[in-house]
């Protein structure tokens, strides 16, 4: 593994259940993946969509995952904070064909 960036292996980060949510929800609005400056690319094969954590509804399936995802950057980085909320890159599911 390289120290720098650090690369972590997690196990059981997502539950089977979250995993089936997060399929049936995302691949029938999943569509073709862009390419820089916008656009599709007959070379390029996945498709895409993002999930936008919904912060005021703490038991969304996405909010939940968004907050695990803070929770261990901030773990792993020592941060005391780290900013939650709109701003940040939605949580992003894609598939290769």
């Amino acid at each position: 593994m390289r120290e720098m960036p650090p690369v972590y292996v997690l196990t059981d980060f997502v539950s089977e259940a979250e995993c089936g949510w997060m399929m049936n929800y995302t691949l029938p609005r999943m569509g073709r993946s862009v390419v820089a400056g916008g656009g599709v690319s007959d070379i390029r094969r996945s498709y895409s969509v993002n999930m936008m954590p919904d912060f005021d509804d703490e038991m969304h399936t996405v909010t939940r995952l968004a907050r695990r995802k803070f929770a261990f950057a901030r773990e792993v980085a020592g941060y005391s904070e780290l900013r939650e909320g709109p701003g940040q890159e939605p949580i992003d599911s894609r598939t290769v064909t």
